[in-house]
């Protein structure tokens, strides 16, 4: 696994570890379990693109343990089986988690899906009758507590861009961003259409428009961690 051209060229390197951490999930969850356990009260995760809930419930069990049940999950998540499936177990363990099936997007649409691939669902807004049409809303319009959100993690099958641009105002205090960053030959691969410009570029510009204060820290496989430092 190679760091993306585009990326390296783009990001600010000061608090970047170019070793690239190729870990299975449970170790992963863990690296993200010692973020979040030190949030401070009340604090809010946003999980875009839930999927299974296998980061979430996780990191929400996990949190009970330690007696922070305070930290809210909000998980979104259009696959209305998927929903339902976190919610059971959201019940089973009385965890601290808001279930939300809705696609997350820069503007309120509808879209398509375009492709199932098991945990690499994509949607867009090219109509095709044969596929499932949702209605998109973005975070902002939501009202979710800013002073509140802790850490938020997209992986949303190349729509990462924007859902950022539809969350400017939700995450713009953020204390972490964890996101996937396809390379641009990996979105063309999945997306199956011309790419104008560079994908990891486009993110990056989205979230330098968020806050400039959000530096990449750690790439875990494809997701890459970003802090917002103050200085």
């Amino acid at each position: 696994m190679v760091h993306d051209k585009s990326f390296m060229e783009n990001a600010d390197l000061k608090y970047f570890d170019r070793e690239i951490l190729d870990i299975v999930q449970y170790k992963e969850n863990e690296y993200l379990f010692n973020i979040i356990k030190d949030a401070p009260k009340d604090a809010i995760i946003l999980d875009i693109g839930a999927y299974t809930g296998d980061t979430s419930i996780y990191l929400a069990k996990k949190l009970n343990t330690i007696n922070r049940n305070d930290i809210r999950f909000i998980c979104f998540e259009p696959n209305s089986r998927l929903c339902q499936h976190c919610l059971r177990l959201t019940k089973v363990h009385n965890l601290n988690i808001v279930i939300v099936n809705k696609i997350i997007s820069d503007k309120k649409q509808i879209l398509y899906m375009k492709e199932d691939q098991g945990a690499g669902t994509m949607y867009d807004n090219c109509y095709d009758s044969n596929n499932i049409k949702y209605e998109s809303i973005t975070l902002d319009e939501l009202n979710i507590d800013a002073s509140k959100v802790f850490f938020t993690k997209i992986d949303v099958e190349g729509h990462e861009p924007e859902v950022l641009a539809g969350g400017v105002k939700t995450i713009k205090d953020s204390k972490y961003i964890y996101i996937e960053m396809w390379n641009d030959n990996h979105f063309k691969s999945r997306h199956g259409h011309k790419l104008s410009g560079s994908h990891n570029k486009r993110i990056l510009d989205r979230i330098d428009n968020i806050n400039k204060n959000f530096k990449p820290l750690q790439k875990i496989e494809k997701n890459v961690i970003f802090k917002n430092i103050t200085t």
